[in-house]
């Protein structure tokens, strides 16, 4: 075999594996485009949960830490807006409002007991405890 017989040889070959390749490519691509953006999990297990919005700015996170869960919802600025949270006495609620005033507490005190605030943008407001 000459010299130009192999190169003639040695090109097609490039060749066919161009085409294979493109072709492998392709489906690919195609595969990958037909792939459903929706899926069901039995189970899924991580230390954080972020959400963000199609601008992809944070909207909520779902964690963990030494006292429990802990679930923040933010407003369009990235403030938090509402807190859901635990620490030693139990369960706690907070809403605040878009200057970032506390103006609602669920909660429970160091007792076990219930404690409900609802306040003003300056933190005056009416609290329900037990007994009262």
């Amino acid at each position: 075999m000459t010299t130009d017989e192999r190169f003639d040889a040695l090109e097609k070959t490039v060749g066919r594996h161009r085409i294979a390749i493109a072709a492998l490519v392709l489906v690919v691509v195609a595969a990958a485009l037909t792939q459903s953006k929706d899926a069901v999990f039995n189970k899924i297990t991580a230390k954080t949960f972020l959400i963000h919005n199609a601008a992809g700015e944070r909207q909520a996170v779902l964690t963990a830490d030494e006292d429990g869960g802990r679930l923040g919802i933010y407003n369009a600025a990235g403030e938090t807006q509402v807190a859901l949270t635990t620490d030693e006495n139990g369960g706690d609620i907070r809403i605040l409002n878009k200057t970032g005033e506390e103006v609602v507490q669920i909660l429970t005190d160091e007792y076990g007991n219930g404690y409900v605030g609802a306040f003003n943008r300056k933190g005056k407001g009416r609290t329900l405890k037990p007994g009262n």
